[in-house]
């Protein structure tokens, strides 16, 4: 739904952008400062593949947890780096497993109440619920627990989850989407929650997302239930949509709204023309493409796409919306691989029309998917990414100083 728009727009942005993203040199920005950069952690392990952040130790400075798939004979694992200062962390290991294969993403959130921030991890086969003790730095103390209905015959690659209340019922529930079976859902925390056990999972959508990969929250149509976004690129029609909250306890039929058919992957909302209303932006790696679909005044209508960004040679692995330089304005920051670079980009006039590329930093490695977060606490959003060399023993989880 939108990509006649999508189709009658793309050749014309394709034209303002072929300049600046078809050399495979450095091109000139915009804005070509490059960023600076710290690690975080180099020696954890090999292969991080996801980040995230949040303040565990209630300190005041954000901290990072981290999965790291193992390579070879390491098994994967899950660490947080509680920050000293913005170039000193300490690790600690909270997780870790032969049954943590296939982590691909990360939420963070209260979820028993107790005041302590827990982790949920998206694996192959099972979604994990791990569990923080009154001193999360202890990472001994840490339970793990398998989400209870989230494993079995019928469930194999978890590959997004977020942590959201969805039934208004006992607080945040479990949003996870599932590759291999298509399968889109919640799982409603029960009302005292002991670890992974408890959890009734309600399938949102089971038959029409095949290769579900990306997932983002919120009340889009204003009715005071929050609603989900999906990605799911296997499909023919609708690859991206929206779910409306029934209400209730969420359990009734989920009215499903098609966004675009752009087979993308990793998804965030925001507003991006400045019209208060949250607007989609994708990234599709095939095509090397990232597109943004305007909400319409009613958003079970018609959505307008649009081609924010046409790479040639580089593969865009996640998308974020932040005001990167301050300005009230949204931008979009894109990772990608094969080069391993950050861009973001920002809207010049019509933001359906023109976005320039701005420089964060060209890589030697290739970045995973990212988190954005105040690390030196200065009002600019950071980036932190885990980044995957051709020797695993130079991976690391780094962080990226916004200049603007």
């Amino acid at each position: 739904m939108g990509d006649r728009v999508w189709i009658c727009r793309a050749a014309a942005a394709m034209l303002i952008w072929i300049s600046s993203v078809a050399c495979d040199t450095l091109p000139t920005f915009p804005k070509a400062t490059e960023w600076g950069s710290a690690t975080i952690n180099n020696d954890a392990g090999p292969r991080p593949v996801v980040v995230a952040v949040a303040d565990f130790d209630g300190d005041g400075r954000l901290d990072v947890v981290a999965g790291y798939r193992g390579d070879g004979g390491t098994d994967p694992f899950v660490s947080i780096f509680f920050q000293l200062n913005p170039v000193t962390f300490t690790a600690v290991q909270i997780a870790s497993g032969a049954l943590l294969d296939g982590i691909a993403a990360l939420a963070v959130a209260d979820i028993d109440g107790d005041g302590q921030l827990d982790v949920i991890a998206a694996c192959d086969g099972r979604i994990f619920f791990l569990q923080s003790p009154a001193d999360p730095a202890d990472g001994g103390a840490w339970s793990r627990e398998t989400v209870s209905e989230s494993s079995g015959a019928d469930f194999n690659q978890w590959t997004d989850v977020l942590v959201a209340d969805i039934d208004a019922l006992n607080g945040v529930d479990i949003v996870a989407c599932n590759e291999n079976v298509g399968r889109l859902c919640f799982f409603a925390a029960p009302a005292v929650i002991a670890g992974g056990a408890g959890w009734t999972r309600v399938d949102i959508d089971a038959v029409s997302r095949m290769g579900a990969a990306g997932l983002a929250a919120q009340d889009v149509d204003g009715d005071g239930r929050t609603d989900v976004f999906s990605t799911a690129p296997g499909e023919a029609t609708d690859r991206i949509a929206w779910y409306r909250n029934p209400g209730g306890d969420a359990t009734g039929a989920w009215t499903k709204t098609g966004i675009g058919n752009l087979p993308g992957t990793r998804i965030d909302i925001g507003d991006l023309d400045q019209d208060s209303d949250a607007d989609v932006v994708v990234i599709e790696p095939v095509n090397r493409q990232v597109g943004w679909y305007v909400r319409p005044a009613d958003p079970a209508g018609a959505w307008s796409g649009f081609l924010l960004a046409q790479f040639v040679s580089n593969t865009p692995v996640d998308v974020k919306v932040a005001d990167v330089d301050g300005n009230g304005q949204n931008d979009v920051i894109v990772p990608t691989e094969m080069a391993g670079r950050l861009r973001w980009f920002t809207p010049v006039g019509e933001p359906t029309l023109q976005w320039v590329e701005n420089n964060l930093i060209d890589l030697i490695d290739n970045p995973g998917p990212i988190a954005v977060g105040l690390i030196d606490a200065d009002a600019r959003p950071d980036v932190i990414a885990p980044l995957i060399a051709v020797d695993p023993a130079d991976d690391q989880v780094a962080w990226f100083r916004n200049p603007e």
